[in-house]
């Protein structure tokens, strides 16, 4: 059974993929996670009162494989294309009826090169981030080097100032002017002098409500202005009292990272926390003897989150070719990326704390019991990493080191066959 100890820390996937009619783009969303459990995507917090030490994270839950749909808008008229389970390629209009013949030749004639990327990105979707999940331990940070405090950015978005409307103009003042030939046509006068007065009349009125009109705004203007002023100087004070608890951290975190076993454990969540893993994962750790040994369960992906097909582009280059990935072939990818999060999770808890000599390191997995139809907690692995042998390996060249190898290195259990099987063990304690 996992989740042993006590801090937990979520690391999801932040990697969204975009498909527009310009093409497919990727965007990242937020690192890491947070000190929170959970398994359905949380906000979590977590600070070390005292100190400022604190850190802020949204977690998400495991994202799905979007439609294999796009949209070319630039055409006459608005086409979908779709891929079907076997790489089939489809386009259907906006009247939902499916282009064949000579429409789809056309079709081919006048978006061909934005079909073309787009059957390409569809391959990349396919056959997923294989050499990011392979080579996951290529980002391990070297424990020679002494950990040095980065100082948090102040993200809080400096206020702006809200929309008041500028108070109008006074209205102008229009009376009819008297003519002679008001004296020359029966009533004219009198007409002229009814004429005035409800000139007057609408100029008074319409100065009413302009004074009102302007007291108003003048007092939405006045209450805008104090609600930006008391926001601006809230806001000053926030980034003062954060850059002061920066330069207090700095001040005391050579000592701290050494001396302080909270300050220790807080530090760890955080570059756990930055870690940008390509699948989600949920590390619980602890740290014993004063700081020199940190204890960490990992709940690893399963290997279903592995990408489970291969796709290729046909001859003809207008259909995708997706086949199932062969079982060995997928146990042996699975196999190393999970040796590669092992080690690479060993190297930042050894690069993060000076004072620690050993990392007890033990990673499990849901899988199915076929005896009892029930999904259990399997430990795959488990690893004694001392920091005197973690030393050994040539950080400056990590292409070179095989994480499947590397952790033989160390004292470990693991019943992994040559053809990547696993079988459960009993981790250390």
């Amino acid at each position: 059974m996992g989740l042993r100890f006590r801090k937990n820390i979520r690391i999801a996937p932040g990697i969204r993929m975009n498909i527009s009619p310009g093409g497919v783009s990727a965007s990242v969303g937020p690192r890491g996670a947070s000190l929170s459990v959970g398994r359905n995507g949380i906000h979590g917090n977590a600070s070390l009162p005292g100190t400022g030490l604190s850190y802020r994270k949204k977690l998400a839950g495991s994202s799905r494989q979007r439609a294999h749909k796009a949209e070319l808008t630039e055409c006459p008229e608005r086409i979908t294309l779709t891929l079907d389970e076997k790489g089939a390629l489809s386009a259907v209009g906006p009247d939902g009826s499916s282009l064949s013949g000579a429409g789809l030749r056309q079709l081919w004639e006048e978006k061909g090169d934005d079909i073309n990327a787009w059957l390409h990105d569809r391959i990349t979707a396919v056959n997923g981030e294989v050499s990011l999940l392979a080579d996951i331990h290529l980002d391990m940070p070297n424990p020679r080097e002494l950990p040095k405090f980065e100082p948090a950015l102040f993200d809080t978005p400096k206020p702006t100032r809200a929309y008041s409307p500028d108070i109008p103009l006074a209205p102008d003042e229009h009376k009819p002017v008297r003519r002679w030939w008001h004296r020359l046509t029966p009533g004219g006068v009198a007409r002229h002098e009814a004429a005035v007065k409800e000139a007057v009349a609408e100029y008074d009125r319409a100065i009413d409500q302009w004074k009102e009109a302007k007291t108003k705004l003048a007092k939405q203007q006045a209450n805008a202005r104090s609600a930006y002023n008391k926001a601006l100087s809230e806001w000053e004070k926030e980034k003062v009292a954060h850059e002061y608890d920066q330069a207090l951290i700095a001040g005391r975190f050579d000592t701290a990272i050494r001396e302080d076993i909270e300050f220790q454990e807080v530090y760890l969540a955080q570059q756990f926390e930055a870690i940008d893993w390509p699948r989600e994962t949920l590390i619980s750790f602890e740290l014993n003897s004063g700081g020199c040994q940190v204890a960490i369960d990992i709940d690893l992906p399963e290997i279903e989150d592995l990408p489970q097909k291969v796709a290729t582009l046909s001859i003809n280059g207008k259909r995708l070719l997706v086949k199932d990935k062969p079982q060995k072939t997928l146990r042996l990818e699975y196999a190393r990326h999970i040796h590669g999060i092992i080690l690479r999770t060993a190297g930042v808890a050894l690069a993060s704390l000076p004072t620690c000599d050993s990392v007890v390191i033990s990673g499990y997995s849901q899988r199915l019991d076929n005896k009892t139809g029930k999904v259990n907690d399997d430990y795959l692995i488990s690893v004694i990493v001392k920091r005197s042998l973690f030393e050994t390996i040539d950080c400056a060249h990590l292409e070179r080191v095989d994480p499947v190898e590397a952790l033989t290195l160390f004292e470990h259990v693991r019943k992994m066959t040559s053809t990547g099987i696993f079988k459960p063990i009993a981790p250390f304690v």
